[in-house]
C-alpha cells in the first residue's frame, strides 16, 4: 500500500491545504481527492481506503 514517508507526504498536503483536520469528513473528501491522483488507487477496497485515512489521521494528529 503505502509507506509511512508516503503517508507523511499526504498527511503534509492535507495541512498545506489548510483544512481542519479536526473536520474528519472533510480530511477524508480532501484526502479521497488526492488519492484520485496517483495510479492504481481506483482499485483499493473500502477497507484499504479507511485504514490509509486512518493512517494519515494519525499522521496529522503527530504533526
Amino acid at each position: 500500500m503505502l509507506t509511512p514517508s508516503q503517508i507523511k507526504q499526504l498527511a503534509e498536503l492535507v495541512n498545506e491545504a489548510e483544512i481542519d483536520v479536526q473536520n474528519i469528513d472533510a480530511v477524508n473528501e480532501y484526502f479521497g481527492l488526492l488519492l484520485e491522483d496517483i495510479a492504481g488507487f481506483e482499485c483499493i477496497t473500502e477497507d484499504e481506503l479507511t485504514k490509509i485515512q486512518m493512517n494519515v489521521q494519525s499522521a496529522l494528529k503527530n504533526s
